[in-house]
C-alpha cells in the first residue's frame, strides 16, 4: 500500500481482484443469456403448437361451412375470415406445409417445418400429432 504526501493511505484494486470480478460477471452473464435464448426456441414451438391448433380447427370449419371441402390454401380461411393474416407463419417466420387432400388417411396435411426450417425433418410439428397428445 502506498502512502501519500498528506499521510493518508491510498486504496486500489489490484489486478487480481478486478480480473476476479470480471470473470464473475462474464460467469453471471453466460448463465443469465443461457437461460434467456433457451426459453426463446420453447416459446417458439409452443406458440407454433398454439397455431397449429387454430389452423386446424379452422379448416374444419371452414370444410363444413363449404359443403365439406377443403380449403385449396391457408389463404382462403384469411379470406374467409375464419384466422387472421399473421397466422400463416410459425414462431420460425416459416409459412406452415398445408395439403387439402391430406397424407396417410388424414382430412388434409398441416405441418410446421420446425427450427431447421425444412420439412420431412425430426423437429417438424405435425397437427395431427399435437391432437394425439394431451396439451399443455
Amino acid at each position: 500500500m502506498r502512502v501519500s504526501k498528506a499521510g493518508t493511505r491510498a486504496r486500489a484494486f489490484s489486478m487480481i481482484e478486478l480480473v476476479l470480478v470480471i470473470a464473475i460477471i462474464g460467469i453471471l452473464m453466460g448463465v443469465v443469456g443461457y437461460n434467456m435464448f433457451g426459453n426463446v426456441d420453447r416459446a417458439a414451438q409452443r406458440a407454433t403448437e398454439a397455431s397449429l391448433r387454430t389452423l386446424g380447427q379452422g379448416i374444419k370449419d371452414y370444410n363444413i361451412n363449404h359443403s365439406r371441402t377443403n380449403p385449396a390454401d391457408l389463404q382462403a380461411l384469411v379470406d374467409a375470415q375464419i384466422i387472421e393474416p399473421n397466422a400463416l407463419t410459425d414462431g420460425w417466420d416459416t409459412p406452415y406445409f398445408y395439403n387439402p387432400n391430406g397424407m396417410a388417411g388424414k382430412e388434409f396435411s398441416l405441418l410446421s417445418a420446425g427450427k431447421d426450417k425444412k420439412v420431412g425433418t425430426a423437429d417438424d410439428i405435425d397437427y395431427w400429432a399435437l391432437l394425439a397428445k394431451p396439451s399443455n
